[in-house]
């Protein structure tokens, strides 16, 4: 699933739960996972400077989400940052992987989410359905 997808999921569960920081960071760390379950796309085998690059162009995006739903609901930053990278903590394993090649807690952070993810050349219907319901959620009123 892409970056910035988990990120607008993270600050949904932001906005909703913003009385409690404790419920949503909790909250946005699992919706990582949950979110992998829901069928969803996949980067087709390319190479390492690909994969940068379309990587690269994902995390700009939401972090330019990030910084809208800040500038325009002036929530905690550190709260805000906090959510944006508990949302992503798992897939923040596979960016290290491919700089370093190294698999840190393969168990967990490999092993475990490769089985629940559910990945289709065509789940990208499915991620831009959910990221535009999720965006009206967060923008409107």
């Amino acid at each position: 699933m892409t970056f910035l997808l988990h990120t607008a999921i993270g600050l949904l569960i932001l906005r909703l739960f913003s009385y409690n920081p404790f419920l949503f960071l909790i909250l946005a760390f699992l919706s990582h996972w949950i979110a992998d379950m829901i069928p969803h796309f996949d980067l087709p085998q390319m190479s390492k400077k690909k994969k940068i690059i379309l990587g690269g162009m994902d995390v700009i995006f939401s972090i330019s989400l990030l910084v809208s739903f800040i500038v325009i609901f002036s929530p905690s930053i550190y709260l805000a940052i906090a959510t944006f990278i508990l949302s992503l903590f798992p897939d923040i394993f596979y960016i290290i992987e491919i700089f370093t090649g190294k698999k840190l807690l393969k168990k967990i952070f490999f092993d475990f989410h490769l089985r629940i993810q559910n990945e289709f050349s065509w789940g990208w219907i499915v991620e831009l359905g959910f990221l535009t319901t999720i965006l009206y959620f967060i923008f409107s009123k």
